[in-house]
């Protein structure tokens, strides 16, 4: 059904226009409260007899209520009266927002109009707030025409769309930069792509939901959606992450299999670090366990040709305590195996791997400790902060100093819609 929420002064004559304008199926009269009845304008909408005025100055009352002035019976109107203070606008606003949901919860297919023309200024500044706080688009109109005098329209006037664009984007980015700084890059996607669905704005902002829908797919693993979306978006302040995203899209092989890998475990850590941003302290442990790992992998496949998943025994130097457990065939090794094959077939890696070794051992026990590893321990700010000075990250990220200095680095996700396109 078609909705009218209209904010009610002494003027009912522009009143009158909005509805036989408007034909609303139900309207939801904003009337200053009846503390005083000679001074609410409740009194032009539920009284009898001649109840409001020809005159401006609303002296003269020779005419009866609004509804009546404007054809529409009771079922339409008296069910949804909103009384409100004439001067408080934070109580005046939450009545109406009350009655926005009351109406959605009614009618889930309620077209809703808001016209502020009457009332006070706090009732039509409250009104005006209200519409376009609501999470779905209201339409927001006015009556306007001739003034022969300051404070109220006069005869002539019509029915207009206030312009109300400009606000309703900035207070939508003003939640979207919200939602970004706090990482949360599918919310906001889901949000702006809702936003301009029911609003007519330029392509940027659909350029920017699919942006915002990269970063989610990029956060979730999910290089080649990424890839596809900012291909599709373009512009120069993307190239930096089309550079990247390529590296990590376009091999159908294994990244350990090449210096990919190496990149891999940068886009881990960095992808640690969001999760920490947002107290996921399990999930960053999880993911520098990995880049750990991962970074072995690497090397142990680009010097050595070796694959963890598949050591055979000559690939094993006779100094390594566990060789004697592959004489019946490929043995399959776990991170820790990996750094000490690692460590035994070159001796710079041999000689970063001793010295962090203990330590390494340390943070390896806390994350087997935890609940999404083996244990049920929880893994704190505490334990995410001495992991990053003194632990899996510390380790991952000089060994990638010490095998990859010159390789791509992962750029920082953006954290407002400016920095988008």
């Amino acid at each position: 059904m078609k909705w009218l929420i209209i904010t009610v002064g002494w003027s009912s004559q522009p009143i009158v226009t909005s509805i036989k304008t408007w034909h609303p199926d139900r309207v939801a009269f904003v009337c200053s409260d009846n503390s005083n009845e000679n001074k609410s304008s409740c009194r032009q909408i539920m009284g009898e007899g001649l109840v409001c005025s020809s005159k401006d100055d609303g002296k003269e009352q020779n005419l009866p209520n609004i509804p009546t002035q404007a054809g529409l019976n009771e079922e339409q109107y008296k069910d949804y009266l909103i009384t409100v203070p004439a001067d408080d606008i934070e109580s005046a606003y939450d009545r109406i927002v009350k009655r926005i949901a009351d109406i959605r919860a009614e009618d889930k297919n309620a077209t809703i109009t808001a016209d502020y023309t009457g009332g006070t200024k706090s009732m039509s500044i409250a009104l005006a707030m209200a519409a376009i706080d609501d999470g779905n688009i209201i339409d927001i109109k006015f009556v306007t025409g001739p003034r022969q005098d300051l404070p109220k329209v006069t005869l002539g006037e019509s029915l207009r769309p206030a312009k109300v664009t400009g606000i309703r984007i900035r207070h939508i980015s003003k939640e979207i930069n919200l939602l970004m700084k706090e990482l949360q890059y599918a919310a906001a996607a889901n949000l702006l792509a809702e936003f301009i669905a029911e609003i007519d704005v330029d392509s940027s902002w659909q350029k920017a939901v699919n942006c915002l829908q990269a970063f989610d797919a990029w956060n979730r693993f999910d290089y080649q959606y990424a890839l596809e979306l900012f291909r599709a978006v373009g512009g120069e302040k993307n190239e930096k992450f089309l550079k990247v995203l390529g590296c990590l899209a376009s091999s159908d092989r294994p990244a350990w299999e090449s210096r990919s890998g190496y990149l891999l475990a940068r886009d881990l850590l960095s992808n640690a670090a969001r999760q920490a941003a947002q107290c996921r302290y399990e999930d960053a442990a999880a993911r520098h366990y990995r880049a750990v790992e991962l970074v072995a992998q690497t090397q142990l496949f680009m010097r050595h040709k070796i694959t963890t998943a598949s050591v055979m025994y000559d690939q094993i130097p006779s100094d390594i305590f566990w060789k004697p457990e592959i004489d019946n065939g490929p043995l399959e090794i776990g991170l820790f195996r990996a750094w000490e094959l690692a460590a035994a077939l070159d001796s710079k890696v041999g000689d970063l791997f001793n010295e962090w070794r203990a330590r390494l051992k340390e943070a390896i026990k806390i994350r087997n400790m935890s609940l999404c590893a083996h244990g049920t321990a929880v893994i704190t700010r505490s334990d995410y902060d001495n992991d990053s000075s003194n632990g899996m990250r510390a380790f991952a990220s000089a060994a990638i100093k010490l095998l990859d200095s010159g390789g791509p680095k992962i750029p920082e996700f953006p954290r407002n819609l400016e920095a988008l396109t």
